[in-house]
């Protein structure tokens, strides 16, 4: 990834987890500077059988966009 911003990313994130049997939500609000020359090379599920295995990205890989946070 280059040393430049290509683009600063604002908005909130929605999260909801299950504590104990009641559901909890928390709104985030976000700002992320994107970097440019960012590129995903390679992104593996590698056990078939856990039930998340139906979601694996493509192959070939398509990102539409992404993210990195030190």
């Amino acid at each position: 990834m280059g040393d430049g911003i290509a683009a600063v990313g604002r908005g909130q994130l929605r999260y909801l987890t299950n504590v104990e049997g009641t559901l909890t939500t928390g709104l985030y609000p976000f700002q992320a500077p994107l970097a440019e020359g960012w590129e995903v090379t390679s992104f593996e599920f590698l056990d078939p059988t856990h039930p998340v295995y139906a979601l694996r990205p493509a192959d070939p890989l398509q990102v539409t966009w992404g993210f990195c946070s030190p």
